[in-house]
């Protein structure tokens, strides 16, 4: 087991190529670190770690503002250069000069199969038993099973949303209905500026709920998933079976025809390609299959025990 402290100070990628050598070769990495900085902004490479972990503890403080003392303070300021721990309420009234609660970021996250969106559901569904009318929505281009103003899951359980080309078009849905203190975003890793947006609305008391790959099937960082892991206020980790050797699985493989052949998508291929089952598997590390992947600059032995 290799234990690292404060692993989001090193500003280096080499912090991050370290972890991924030392996790592949078969040891056990735990790590601490800073989510957040001052500015509400990821801390360093903590975006990239967090996509690759296999388990994500949200430590929380005691709010400082005050006689608050709220035990989920999750952010930090700098106050006459001293950092203080606030909650999200009190750090948005900050920041953003906001006098409203703030709103709850949920991410549900894993790799394709990993019954994220059926999770994500499940939340819909209880909210709307409990007299909520929460807005659901989902990218446009988004047309796998058939569907465009529905989300289909893998169980081709299907659910209706909203289309959206771009995440701001939530605001115009918002104008239409205040009465919406819900939004439920699904495949967030498709949309461009939805951290930025994600702080505002959080910051306005909306309560988000996020599903998202948090990598690409050639173990990219996939969109702004990443960040979002470290803005979250509480993140369901799932996992998958690898449909090659039945334990955990925690990646997406990529499939494609080559000269006339399913074989696994080489490294350099495009980042994603929409598809289900016929063009992705759920598999562990050991089984994942990148030909052409770059060699990691640490080279370790593979640990046998």
């Amino acid at each position: 087991m290799v234990v690292i402290g404060g692993i989001s100070h090193y500003q280096s990628t080499n912090i991050v190529d370290l972890v991924n050598a030392l996790t592949e070769s078969g040891r056990i990495v735990v790590a601490s670190g800073l989510n957040l900085d001052v500015h509400g902004q990821p801390y360093n490479h903590l975006p990239e770690l967090m996509a690759r972990a296999n388990q994500v503890i949200l430590a929380k403080a005691v709010c400082s503002y005050g006689n608050c003392h709220d035990l989920e303070a999750n952010r930090s300021i700098s106050i006459n250069d001293q950092f203080r721990a606030h909650c999200s309420t009190h750090y948005y009234r900050n920041v953003f000069g906001t006098d409203t609660e703030a709103g709850t970021l949920t991410l549900y996250v894993g790799p394709m199969f990993a019954d994220k969106s059926t999770d994500w559901k499940t939340k819909i569904e209880k909210l709307q038993k409990a007299g909520f009318s929460p807005l659901v929505v989902k990218l446009d281009q988004d047309k796998r099973y058939g569907s465009e103003t529905e989300i289909c899951l893998h169980t081709d359980e299907r659910h209706p949303a909203v289309n959206i080309s771009t995440i701001r078009e939530i605001e115009d849905l918002l104008r239409k209905d205040p009465k919406i203190k819900d939004i439920c975003i699904d495949e967030g890793q498709f949309f461009q500026g939805i951290y930025e947006y994600t702080q505002e609305l959080l910051s306005r008391g909306y309560n988000v709920d996020i599903t998202g790959l948090p990598l690409t099937f050639n173990l990219s960082p996939f969109g702004e998933i990443p960040s979002l892991m470290c803005l979250a206020d509480r993140i369901i980790l799932n996992t998958a079976i690898c449909v090659s050797c039945g334990h955990p699985a925690s990646y997406s493989q990529r499939l494609k025809p080559i000269q006339g052949t399913i074989m696994p998508a080489p490294h350099g291929d495009v980042d994603f390609l929409p598809g289900g089952a016929e063009s992705y598997q759920a598999r562990c590390f050991d089984c994942l299959e990148l030909p052409g992947r770059p060699e990691n600059k640490y080279k370790l032995d593979r640990l046998v025990l």
